[in-house]
């Protein structure tokens, strides 16, 4: 597993060991950030795709983060700042590691713990959240819904959930507007937005490739 782009692009990053761990392969997070930078470019017009200022200023966390591999995309790309959740030890360790061998250390922050109680940090004005949880993992549709009403979302925000075909993403996640949803394999990839990034207009209908 790699980092795909920026200034981080080819680097090769730690996997931590486990069954519980499902790392997202270089073409699924290749095709999941183009989604996201479509959006962004929708909303940073002064901007250019592939470039570090579609992502300047943007504050991002990486929920369920595994080796950290989604949240070191986004700041290899040129995000300001990063947090990274999760509870598995092997894990956290990746993420340091992986972290310290990208050169983005300064930049990240890591959370320790289950999702479902450290949610409450998340950073004050995030712009991007990133999930990629277990596939069965029960408490899936409750964490989209805390995270949809967190105070510490931005008005402007974007939430990218990475998920199993069996779950049928509901429309709207409270202010956020489903934008897109496309398959790869037998993961599906779907993006909410609200504000400026919301290009549904609140209809909440999903384009499905």
């Amino acid at each position: 597993m790699r980092v795909v782009a920026g200034g981080a692009g080819g680097r090769r990053l730690r996997v931590p060991p486990g069954a519980t761990l499902r790392p997202t392969a270089d073409r699924t997070k290749e095709a999941l950030f183009s989604m996201i930078e479509s959006l962004l470019l929708w909303g940073r017009p002064d901007a250019d795709i592939g470039t570090p200022g579609l992502w300047t200023g943007l504050r991002v966390a990486d929920l369920y983060a595994g080796s950290g591999a989604l949240g070191i995309e986004a700041l290899s790309r040129g995000a300001a700042s990063a947090a990274f959740f999760e509870r598995d030890r092997a894990a956290l360790e990746a993420i340091s590691q992986n972290l310290r061998a990208t050169g983005l250390v300064d930049r990240a922050t890591i959370v320790p713990g289950a999702v479902e109680q450290t949610l409450d940090r998340l950073p004050a004005g995030v712009e991007l959240v990133l999930l990629d949880p277990p596939y069965a993992d029960p408490a899936l549709r409750e964490i989209l819904a805390r995270v949809a009403a967190s105070p510490s979302l931005a008005e402007d925000a974007l939430v990218a959930l990475e998920h199993g075909q069996r779950l049928a993403p509901p429309g709207t996640l409270g202010a956020l507007v489903l934008q897109r949803s496309r398959r790869h394999g037998d993961t599906a990839l779907t993006l909410y937005a609200r504000g400026r990034y919301d290009r549904r207009g609140g209809r909440g209908q999903a384009e499905v490739v």
